[in-house]
């Protein structure tokens, strides 16, 4: 029964956490408040993730970031409430102004785990080593001649793992392959197409099933039927920074995930209204943050808003 609980939060945390990030392929190690999603630096931040039961909208997630002086990321926390509790740290650890190591510690002991970082001598990220009783991996980042990250080599210890290569255009990020590799031998290839530096559209080769990004107007993603390169060629041939609203492979498009986000002042989600169909039944979340820019300016709450819901429901015709 423990055994089953350790494993069930893992899965909590891993579900919670592939619902709130766009990228579904490897890439350099995230750090700075910009490439969490902030318009402004911050000090740290405490998001709470609300889920409808039985007595109305109870949280079931929080999520607490705090920055460095630096503006990196310097902790992590994710706290998984409800029946099966859990904490999971993740402590960044800097040398001469670079990720030296990040240490996880999770309440399930046995999914504890530390990455250890190894650059070259133009400070690029060439190998990262990972180790844990179910954890223990290698990454090895390779560059092209511009500098740009061009590939890295996942590989669990016990065999498996995964290879994803950037393909660049104009010195611009064209398209990632993600080629996933099993322990027995099989494979399958990830294709993600960008666009102005942002996921664009994504699939599995050989299939017509395609997924659009959007995040415009909060993240929106669609599942279309068609030919990805035709799709993507589409998109691009439109005025530069601009996206269509209307395409005729969208006629039939099915939304799969969606949020719409409430921003401050200085353009920071504090509010969402989030909507998921990914795994074959509607769920909706609710999610407040509050952000500390400085010691004396801080935006959003994490208490639940019964306004904000009436306001969404009121707004999307919601029951």
């Amino acid at each position: 029964m423990i055994y089953r609980k350790h494993l069930l939060t893992a899965f909590c945390i891993c579900f919670f956490t592939s619902l709130f990030a766009q990228e579904e392929h490897l890439d350099l190690p995230k750090l700075n408040y910009k490439e969490y999603g902030f318009q402004q630096p911050i000090m740290q931040s405490i998001t709470a993730y609300y889920k409808a039961d039985s007595g109305g909208y109870s949280p079931k997630m929080v999520e607490f970031l705090i920055f460095d002086k630096q503006h990196n990321i310097s902790q992590r926390v994710l706290r998984i409430l409800g029946k099966y509790r859990s904490e999971t740290s993740y402590m960044y650890v800097y040398k001469n102004g670079l990720l030296d190591s990040l240490n996880v510690t999770a309440s399930a002991a046995s999914f504890s785990r530390t990455t250890n970082y190894i650059y070259n001598s133009k400070k690029q990220l060439i190998k990262s080593e990972t180790k844990g009783k179910y954890a223990s991996s290698t990454n090895e980042y390779s560059y092209n001649d511009n500098g740009q990250l061009s590939k890295i080599v996942f590989a669990y210890e016990k065999g498996g793992g995964y290879s994803t290569n950037f393909h660049y255009s104009n010195n611009q990020l064209d398209y990632v392959e993600r080629i996933k590799k099993e322990a027995d031998g099989t494979s399958e290839k990830l294709l993600f197409y960008y666009l102005n530096g942002t996921v664009l559209a994504s699939t599995e080769l050989g299939s017509d099933k395609v997924i659009l990004y959007d995040n415009d107007f909060g993240e929106l993603r669609r599942e279309v039927k068609g030919d990805i390169v035709e799709i993507v060629k589409n998109y691009r041939s439109d005025v530069p920074g601009q996206k269509p609203n209307a395409k005729p492979f969208l006629k039939d498009a099915k939304t799969v995930f969606q949020t719409y986000d409430t921003k401050n002042m200085d353009g920071d989600w504090i509010k969402r209204y989030q909507v998921d169909q990914q795994y074959g039944q509607n769920q909706d979340r609710f999610v407040f943050r509050k952000i500390y820019y400085t010691e004396d300016k801080s935006s959003g709450d994490t208490k639940f808003s019964s306004l904000y819901e009436m306001q969404m429901k009121k707004r999307l015709n919601l029951k």
